[in-house]
């Protein structure tokens, strides 16, 4: 990749994540989700974007970038600790503080961290890797981190840290190879994207109809709910969009980040807002082209 290539794809990266974050601040003020948190809208934006950004990034290399720069042991383990400001930012401005949670954000990270650093080189499974998996799994699955944000409409935040810490664990200090993370479309993430929506298309619109999950309405929606929809889709694609088909050991890490798959795609099929999730194994242009369509 030459470094003009490279360049533009830093700018596409930031100008669409500021496009996303743009979209989902003004679908929270049309929606009744800012009334719900308590005048905290500001800190749980900021927070959301914080968690957000690895996710994304790391779509576009920066997991690589920095897996080739944190060249020493100790700061592999340490570089994850602010993880927690997220938590931080939110916190303290909502008066919800807690030095409990404080130190789980913080450390954790830290100490998985250390546990993958003293993994071999090998790519096979080994102990290590159980133990950070099965550690990920009951932050999400026990909702360990759930009173970290305390509003039901914050529910996607905990997810993000998850994610966020798995790809930072299995991409910048494990340093697998063929994992398969990336949000740069391709002609080979368009066609599984289309292989994907032909695939969900009879069972997401006839099941989700005959369940009355979805219904038709015959009107075209307006252009701004439609961006609103996008990147709603778009930050459900980073929540759960890591293939792993080389590495299916690690798609536990990912899957806990995320479990809202039906929910979300048969909502963004019907034309409405939803919360997150993604078609499993599909990249990041495979899953817009999914959402487009």
């Amino acid at each position: 990749m030459t470094p003009t290539t490279a360049h533009s794809r830093k700018t596409w990266a930031i100008a669409l994540f500021a496009g996303i974050l743009l979209a989902m601040r003004i679908g929270i003020a049309r929606s009744g989700i800012a009334a719900s948190l308590d005048g905290q809208l500001r800190p749980a934006l900021l927070s959301f974007a914080l968690l957000l950004a690895p996710l994304w990034f790391f779509g576009f290399g920066l997991g690589e970038w920095l897996a080739q720069r944190l060249r020493s042991p100790w700061s592999r383990v340490a570089f994850p600790a602010p993880l927690g400001v997220p938590y931080l930012v939110f916190a303290f401005p909502a008066g919800t503080l807690r030095w409990p949670i404080t130190v789980v954000v913080v450390l954790l990270p830290a100490i998985l961290s250390a546990v993958v650093n003293s993994c071999s080189s090998s790519a096979k499974l080994v102990w290590q890797d159980a133990v950070v998996l099965g550690a990920l799994a009951a932050v999400y699955l026990l909702r360990l981190l759930t009173p970290a944000w305390p509003y039901p409409k914050l529910s996607v935040l905990p997810k993000l840290y998850v994610a966020d810490l798995a790809l930072y664990l299995y991409i910048v200090v494990r340093k697998l190879d063929g994992v398969g993370y990336s949000l740069v479309p391709s002609r080979h993430t368009f066609l599984v994207g289309l292989r994907e929506w032909v695939y969900f298309l009879p069972l997401g619109i006839g099941l989700g109809t005959v369940l009355r999950f979805i219904h038709f309405h015959a009107r075209v929606p307006p252009a701004m709910s439609l961006l609103i929809s996008v990147g709603t889709f778009v930050c459900g694609c980073a929540i759960r969009l890591v293939p792993f088909q080389q590495r299916r050991k690690l798609q536990l890490a990912i899957r806990c980040a995320g479990d809202d798959c039906r929910h979300f795609l048969w909502s963004s099929v019907a034309g409405a807002e939803a919360s997150a999730g993604v078609v499993d194994h599909a990249h990041g242009g495979g899953c817009g082209l999914v959402a487009l369509v």
